[in-house]
C-alpha cells in the first residue's frame, strides 16, 4: 500500500512539473518569438535563477531531506523534477526549435551533425534507462536508499544517471553551437555536481566503509580521478 502511496505522489508530483516545465517552454517561446532583444537577458537571469534553485533545492533541500527522512521529501523531489524540467526547456529559448530536438527550417544543420547528436542523444538515453532499471525507479529518484549498488553501470561510474545525461545535453547543444549552449551545458555540470555532493553524504553515512570503498575504486563520473 505504502508503495503504491509512493508512486501516485509521484505521479502527482510528476504531472504538476511537468505543467509548470510546458508554461515556462511557452513563455520562452513567447521571448523568442516576439522579443528577441530580450532572449540574451531573459536567459542570464533564467540560468541565474535555475543555478540558485539548483543550489537551494538540489543541494541544500537535498541534504536535509536526507538527513531528517532518509530519503527526498515530496516536497524535495517536486523542487528537483521542477528544477531539472525546467533546465531541459531552456533550449526553447535560445535554439529555433519549438523543442530542441525538434528541428524546423529555420536552421539549416549539416546531416553529419544531425547524425553526431543523434547517436549521443540516443546513447545518453539508453544509458539512462539502463541506469533507473538496474537501480530501481524509486532508489533513483532518492526514495529509496538502503541498497548499494555497485555493479553494472554503477562499476563504470557512480553515478551513470548524470553521465548519461551529460550525453543528452552535449547532443542537444551541438545542433544549435553558441555562448548560449555553452552556458547551457555548464549549468547542467553546476546541478549536476550540487546533486551528487547531496546523495554522496547521504550514501556515506548510510554505508560508511562500504562506500568510502565504493568510491575509492570507481570515478564519480568517467576518468582517472576515482573521487571526482
Amino acid at each position: 500500500m505504502k508503495n503504491v502511496m509512493n508512486k501516485t505522489k509521484l505521479a502527482l508530483g510528476i504531472t504538476a512539473a511537468v505543467g509548470m516545465v510546458t508554461a515556462a517552454h511557452y513563455f520562452w517561446h513567447f521571448i523568442r518569438s516576439n522579443h528577441p532583444r530580450l532572449v540574451f537577458p531573459v536567459f542570464c537571469l533564467s540560468v541565474t535563477l535555475l543555478a540558485l534553485a539548483g543550489y537551494f533545492f538540489l543541494g541544500r533541500a537535498c541534504r536535509r531531506s536526507y538527513e531528517r527522512h532518509r530519503r527526498l521529501s515530496d516536497l524535495t523531489l517536486f523542487l528537483a523534477c521542477s528544477a531539472w524540467g525546467l533546465f531541459f526547456a531552456l533550449p526553447s529559448l535560445y535554439g529555433p526549435y519549438n523543442w530542441a530536438w525538434s528541428l524546423t527550417n529555420e536552421v539549416r544543420v549539416p546531416g553529419a551533425v544531425i547524425l553526431l547528436s543523434g547517436l549521443l542523444v540516443a546513447a545518453g538515453m539508453t544509458g539512462l534507462i539502463v541506469a533507473f532499471v538496474y537501480l530501481g525507479v524509486l532508489r533513483s529518484i532518492g526514495q529509496d536508499r538502503e541498497l548499494l549498488r555497485t555493479t553494472g553501470p554503477y562499476g563504470l561510474t557512480r553515478n551513470p544517471q548524470f553521465t548519461a545525461g551529460a550525453l543528452v545535453v552535449l547532443g542537444m547543444a551541438i545542433l544549435r553551437p553558441s555562448w548560449y549552449a555553452a552556458g547551457w551545458a555548464a549549468l547542467f555540470v553546476f546541478l549536476a555536481r550540487v546533486m551528487v555532493g547531496a546523495e554522496e553524504e547521504h550514501l556515506k553515512r548510510i554505508f560508511g566503509k562500504e562506500y568510502e570503498r565504493y568510491s575509492a575504486r570507481t570515478p564519480r563520473f568517467v576518468g582517472l580521478v576515482r573521487d571526482g
